[in-house]
């Protein structure tokens, strides 16, 4: 069953069209925000989480930072892995120059609750310059076992961790993460990034050439973005599929701009 639940990447370029245009040379300056730091909004650190054996446990986290931050997740102090492509994804992160300021949601998602899976679960991001924690307790009440089933979601694709905003400068190095899973033991689905204009129409997918890239973990990157503007002045969307065409979208709000120096805040 689709799931159309969306991360869209509405990309707006300011810029100017006149290609006489000085080009970019001043360095780009942030407003004096943590190079990575968590999201208000999101459960506080200590927070308990109650489920019934059976239920799906979900554990939110979200950090934002002048660097994509890489997330790891501990239970019990032992680094925990959501998908197979997890140990990859720490050893990406976005490049020192990237000039941008990024949100990032990196949810914890078992979707059948074991007793085994209580206890206490760390949410760590790290940049290249800091490391911020937080930690919650899961709690997992037994069911009966008349009433426990095996959802039938176990082996859909998931997107746990993905890019929710991103402010950027017009000609510098755009990041953006999407990481999904179908189950521990399990392959990691297909990632695919579409593009469409800001009306929704004229959905084109995005391939590799000499300024994108997309890693082996679903994370898009993509150099120069002013190399083709009106390409990039839309909607950007990442859809993780698995081999049964089951698929799930995920959105985020990109700003691009011309402009030399930048002040820049991060949505929740």
């Amino acid at each position: 069953m689709l799931s159309n639940t969306a991360i869209v990447l509405f990309v707006l370029i300011s810029a100017s069209l006149n290609p006489s245009a000085a080009p970019l040379k001043k360095k780009l300056r942030f407003s004096k925000a943590a190079v990575a730091k968590f999201t208000s909004g999101i459960l506080a650190d200590g927070s308990i989480i109650t489920v019934t054996e059976g239920d799906a446990i979900t554990i939110p986290c979200e950090a934002n930072g002048t660097r994509t931050p890489v997330f790891h997740w501990l239970f019990n102090d032992e680094y925990f892995e959501q998908g197979p492509l997890d140990t990859v994804a720490t050893n990406l992160i976005s490049p020192k120059h990237s000039h941008h300021r990024t949100t990032v949601k990196a949810n914890l998602y078992i979707k059948n609750a074991k007793l085994e899976h209580a206890g206490k679960y760390t949410c760590i991001a790290d940049s290249l310059t800091k490391r911020v924690t937080s930690t919650f307790e899961v709690v997992v009440k037994e069911r009966t076992a008349d009433d426990l089933v095996v959802k039938s979601s176990e082996k859909s694709p998931m997107i746990y961790q993905w890019t929710t905003s991103i402010f950027q400068l017009q000609g510098t190095t755009l990041y953006a993460v999407c990481r999904a899973t179908q189950g521990h033991t399990s392959a990691a689905p297909k990632i695919r990034w579409t593009m469409n204009d800001m009306e929704g129409n004229e959905i084109r997918q995005i391939t590799e050439n000499e300024n994108i890239k997309i890693h082996g973990n679903g994370d898009l990157e993509v150099h120069n973005l002013d190399y083709d503007f009106h390409f990039w002045n839309g909607t950007l969307t990442c859809t993780a599929i698995n081999d049964d065409g089951l698929q799930e979208d995920f959105n985020c709000c990109i700003l691009v701009n011309y402009l030399s120096s930048l002040s820049i805040y991060s949505q929740s």
